[in-house]
């Protein structure tokens, strides 16, 4: 071979290697948006753990207990005694799920 590339040859290597380039820059930009889609929704769902008690203090009696029998429920908890035993369900929800936390994953007493 003489080491030398035909111009069509020369050209159609270089489209394919741009639209190659283009595809990947599209791509990493896709990746750059949904990464930043997850740090908004991190940061909303932080603002509503944050304004929970509050959330939870503004509501009627019967949403409360509502409310009380989900959580426990998700916690493996008896809602019943939540009910009737927690000054603060919050916390109650907190031991229970600290509970059920592997050992290192558990916060320190």
């Amino acid at each position: 071979m003489d080491d030398r590339t035909d111009n069509d040859l020369f050209d159609r290597k270089a489209a394919e290697l741009r639209s190659e380039l283009f595809r990947v820059m599209r791509e990493m930009e896709a990746h750059r948006n949904a990464n930043q889609t997850y740090v908004e929704e991190g940061i909303r769902l932080l603002d509503l753990v944050r304004r929970a008690h509050v959330l939870f203090e503004n509501q009627l009696t019967a949403e409360k207990r509502k409310r009380l029998i989900l959580y426990s429920r998700i916690a493996g908890g008896k809602p019943d005694s939540w009910i009737q035993n927690a000054e603060n369900p919050f916390i109650c929800l907190q031991l229970s799920l600290q509970h059920r936390a592997p050992p290192e994953r558990r916060l320190p007493k």
